[in-house]
């Protein structure tokens, strides 16, 4: 079973899980824990829980869909504390950057000591979860921080040198409705380069509702279209400020249908065309994958109906593609009628972590019955996207 799970960890996410030894016996003691407390109903508390979700939750939601067969030995449900410990186990092995590193740092200066300070850190966090708070200080201790170690500043206060190569941001430490929505707009727009489309306004919305009803409450509506504005930028930001998402990925262009194939094998190529096309990579990988399924077994078969083809990104990968292919008649992989699919998701890394949000997402998918149910039989792009805007929600 521990072996299996390593496997299917690398099939799912499409690398190779480097110093095997180390981590399968690591994780077969953890395990036999973790197989007697499931089975007797012990609960256990994983203090990482949180801090593993906040941090690595790509890698966390594909640790639920790896761990399946074992739940499926135990017919119960692995609870997320569990699965966080084996999360940490494949995070120690996985060539992953460091996040704080990827996300924009941010110190917070205030003039009058830490209650300030402390009052708008927890806001800021809540407006803005893709930017790392490295420190909160007063103005004389922020003249003594090195440049390199953050990339804007919020204060309380006007007056605070800031290099012109850096950003800052004045507001008060307890944030009205109206300041949440002028901090957002200054910072999506010059920090990351996100505005809002041509005269997307909370003006120019309750000019159109005005010529057409009456508005009782404006102060109110008002309100309310700032924070919808607000969670507009956020969607946006989390999309082109960090990975892609698997919508980036399965569009109109990578998404087919077909009634049947002959074989498995054509059914693979069928499926990694759209990334052929589009120059993603090159007919050594289709071949490479088709070898991997010949060598190793039906090992892409990863749930009910539904096979992740992929090989080594040495073996042809130009650039992150992922493609959608679902057949009318099923396809069983290399002729084991055990291993019946419909839907081949065939995946193009490039690395161990760009494609990583995007597989969580196809991930969380997966292991709901309900949208995996509704994943296999969409019958329309339109019906794909649909389940894709599910996960997104």
């Amino acid at each position: 079973m521990c072996q299996g799970l390593i496997n299917r960890f690398e099939v799912i996410t499409g690398t190779v899980v480097q110093k095997k030894a180390g981590i399968s016996e690591n994780m077969l003691m953890h395990l036999r824990l973790a197989y007697f407390r499931l089975k007797y109903g012990i609960p256990v508390v994983n203090p990482a829980l949180m801090q593993v979700k906040k941090e690595y939750g790509e890698v966390f939601d594909i640790c639920r869909l790896v761990l399946e067969p074992f739940g499926d030995y135990l017919d119960c449900l692995i609870p997320d504390d569990e699965i966080a410990y084996i999360a940490l186990h494949f995070m120690t092995v996985m060539d992953l950057p460091d996040q704080d590193k990827i996300r924009k740092r941010a110190i917070i200066v205030c003039q009058n000591g830490l209650a300030s300070s402390v009052m708008m850190k927890n806001q800021l966090i809540k407006i803005f979860p893709e930017i790392n708070v490295v420190t909160t200080c007063n103005a004389e201790e922020f003249k003594g921080i090195p440049l390199e170690t953050y990339d804007m500043v919020f204060s309380t206060t006007e007056g605070i040198d800031v290099p012109e190569e850096k950003y800052l941001f004045v507001s008060s430490p307890i944030l009205t409705v109206e300041e949440k929505f002028i901090i957002s707009e200054a910072v999506y727009s010059s920090v990351f380069g996100i505005r809002s489309e041509a005269n997307v306004t909370v003006p120019s919305i309750l000019e159109i509702v005005e010529k057409y009803a009456m508005i009782h409450d404006q102060k109110g509506l008002s309100s309310d279209l700032k924070n919808l504005l607000q969670k507009k930028y956020k969607k946006e930001s989390n999309r082109e400020g960090g990975l892609p998402v698997i919508k980036d990925l399965l569009t109109k262009e990578t998404i087919q249908f077909a009634s049947h194939v002959d074989n498995w094998e054509e059914a693979i190529w069928l499926g990694a065309r759209p990334l052929l096309e589009n120059g993603s990579i090159t007919k050594d990988y289709i071949n490479a994958m088709i070898d991997n399924v010949r060598g190793f077994g039906p090992y892409i078969v990863i749930c009910p109906y539904v096979a992740i083809p992929h090989a080594q990104n040495q073996s042809g990968v130009n650039k992150l593609g992922m493609s959608f292919l679902k057949l009318e008649e099923e396809v069983c992989v290399l002729d084991n009628p055990q291993k019946p699919v419909k839907v081949f998701i065939t995946m193009a890394a490039i690395d161990n972590h760009t494609h990583l949000r995007a597989l969580a997402q196809l991930s969380n998918i997966l292991t709901n019955e309900e949208t995996r149910k509704q994943f296999v039989a969409c019958n329309s792009v339109e019906d794909v996207i649909k389940v894709l805007d599910i996960d997104e929600e």
